[in-house]
């Protein structure tokens, strides 16, 4: 090979060199780019859920509440556009504005306190206790309403003593409303021998005037509450006066299981009744509490969308065997419908 060649092929391989390493000033800028990517989300997220806590706080005036958050939410996207100006250009001092607004946020939201003393719906005015005397339970606020429609009703409070040793078998409700499919509202009932069940409801407690809201319920917005009472009310009334779809499944479980799941309920309702707690759509709420009563042991209760979207929630119980699983899973809810004729709702007829 001639001069002239040698020098060519040296000018290809150099070019060649050249192309294949990767620039590390290029890869240095491709992270710094994905790290402000994930800082501008990380603070949208917080701007958006800080606005939406001081808008739902407890102050008791709404114009304060909308002027705070938007001027929250003002900072927030300040500090969005400070990420697209040059580092240079930035001064240092304005990235202390806005993690100091949302920590002044966040420990107002830690310190708004649930409170027991507010004006509840007459169905929700009175929260249970259940006293454990050996074998006996005397249960207090025991609910048994008479309904002539949902907004019409006789208020009926009692106190119902049973024996433990009584208590047979446990069944898992779902009540949907109308339009409802992924979500409904989640409950047990615990069969007593030769009396009516008792039905134990763990919901969001209510204001007069007041609507439940599935954002709001994360913003503490409502208390939580247990009803302990009859299926004459607290399903009655859904099935005959809401329009909802009420599903009924017998629960696997031995005597003792039940009996022991009951008493995890009595140990809950006493304590909510000395000190009232948030109902959170996500944390605590009708079907999370369910789950972690019957599985204490928390690696046993493994989560599941399907306890997220509780509509779901009987095919969950119905793949990890919890209810009868003998027959197809359709043919099973299709059976498992409570009607307005069903014993369940009528106390002079026994239960099986």
């Amino acid at each position: 090979m001639n001069a002239r060649g040698r020098v060519m092929l040296m000018a290809r391989m150099i070019d060649r060199s050249d192309s294949k390493p990767s620039d590390p000033k290029r890869w240095i800028r491709g992270r710094s780019q994905i790290g402000r990517d994930g800082l501008a989300v990380l603070i949208l997220l917080t701007t958006l859920w800080g606005a939406a806590a001081i808008f739902w706080s407890n102050l008791p005036v709404a114009l304060i509440r909308i002027l705070i958050a938007i001027a929250f939410t003002a900072v927030g996207f300040w500090t969005l556009r400070m990420l697209a100006v040059r580092p240079r250009a930035r001064d240092r001092r304005v990235w202390l504005v806005f993690p100091l607004a949302f920590a002044i946020v966040w420990g107002w939201w830690l310190l708004i306190p649930p409170s027991h003393d507010r004006n509840w719906v007459e169905p929700q005015g009175r929260l249970p206790t259940i006293e454990i005397a050996g074998d006996r339970l005397i249960i207090s606020e025991y609910r048994d309403f008479r309904y002539d429609s949902d907004e019409k009703f006789c208020a009926v409070f009692r106190t119902r003593q049973l024996a433990l040793s009584a208590i047979e078998s446990a069944d898992l409700f779902l009540s949907r409303w109308s339009g409802s499919g992924r979500t409904a509202h989640t409950f047990v009932g615990f069969n007593v021998r030769d009396e009516e069940p008792v039905i134990i409801s763990i919901e969001a407690r209510l204001e007069r005037g007041e609507s439940f809201g599935l954002i709001r319920s994360c913003f503490k917005q409502h208390e939580l509450m247990y009803v302990v009472g009859s299926p004459r009310d607290v399903i009655g009334v859904r099935i005959q006066h809401r329009g909802e779809r009420v599903t009924r499944f017998r629960l696997r479980a031995a005597p003792e299981q039940v009996r022991s799941l009951l008493l995890a309920y009595a140990e809950e309702i006493n304590d909510l009744a000395a000190e009232p707690r948030w109902y959170h759509l996500l944390r605590n709420n009708c079907t999370t509490n369910i789950v972690r009563m019957a599985f204490p042991d928390r690696r046993r209760a493994r989560w599941d969308y399907r306890l997220l979207l509780n509509g779901l929630a009987d095919r969950y119980a119905y793949d990890h065997g919890l209810i009868d699983d003998s027959m197809p899973f359709f043919r099973l809810r299709r059976e498992a419908v409570v009607t307005r004729q069903d014993a369940l709702l009528d106390p002079s007829r026994r239960q099986e």
